[in-house]
């Protein structure tokens, strides 16, 4: 029997699951992932998020618009997209606000565009911030080629490091240790067990045990014993394990530890 884990971040409500939701649910839970928490990308997903954690127990929400769901929004004013979010964010299984932050991956090389488009990423971004402030609640951070920037806005804000999470951490241990001197968390995933990241794998090796957590994204990123294929909570179990070879520690003690750091910074 595989030790009780967290899926900290999962997409259960994706179209990739629409024909068996249920069953990967359940198999996850007979396959020791006590909890999940359902990570909301706009004001949709964000609704059916909350509706999943009404039917499961043991699933948790978040609400949040992710920086590529900017269009989604864009004949909305800033005032309009708070009051919804907050309104979404009141639910009692709310447990974060995300995922949110900026992703410069996909920009326009056009330096007129990218600039406009960076300007519109962080003025959303500034926009969760203010809300997780106003309602106490932890943010989940998407960040891809946008680490100083993240990190400067948050700074800029006088957001508490303590309430941070860096989702699908995918930068290297020297930047990990920066969050984490702050007193922030980053969530490995399977992005630990692919032969060529070894960046990630030496963060997931070297940073303090009391400063991470573990997802999926599911049902992106599977794990390297299932490339190719759609990802699901259930596969934590290998990410975990890989994480307690990089570490030279057990799996039991990697569940344990994580369990303990999830549960308490997300309040479960």
């Amino acid at each position: 029997m595989n030790p009780l884990i967290i899926d900290t971040h999962a997409h259960l409500d994706f179209k990739a699951f629409n024909a068996d939701q249920n069953g990967v649910i359940q198999n996850a839970f007979q396959n020791g992932i006590n909890k999940i928490i359902n990570i909301g990308v706009n004001f949709e997903t964000s609704q059916k998020s909350i509706d999943l954690s009404t039917v499961y127990p043991q699933i948790y929400a978040t609400v949040a618009i992710h920086p590529e769901e900017i269009i989604t929004i864009e004949r909305q004013t800033e005032k309009e997209v708070m009051e919804k979010l907050t309104v979404l964010s009141s639910n009692k299984k709310v447990v974060a606000i995300g995922e949110c932050g900026l992703d410069y991956f996909y920009l326009r090389k056009d330096e007129t565009n990218r600039r406009l488009n960076i300007e519109r990423q962080q003025k959303l971004f500034a926009l969760h911030i203010k809300l997780a402030k106003n309602l106490n609640l932890p943010l989940v951070i998407h960040s891809r080629d946008a680490f100083t920037d993240v990190v400067n806005l948050l700074t800029e804000h006088k957001f508490p490091f303590s309430k941070v999470v860096f989702h699908s951490w995918s930068y290297n241990f020297k930047k990990a240790q920066q969050v984490i001197e702050k007193g922030g968390f980053i969530s490995l995933n399977a992005i630990a067990t692919y032969p060529n990241a070894k960046e990630v794998q030496e963060t997931a090796a070297k940073i303090d045990e009391k400063s991470f957590f573990l997802e999926t994204d599911c049902p992106f990123l599977p794990p390297q014993s299932k490339r190719g294929q759609r990802n699901e909570p259930s596969n934590v179990i290998e990410t975990a394990s890989k994480i307690a070879e990089l570490r030279r520690t057990t799996l039991e003690q990697i569940a344990t530890n994580t369990t303990y750091n999830a549960t308490n910074f997300f309040q479960l």
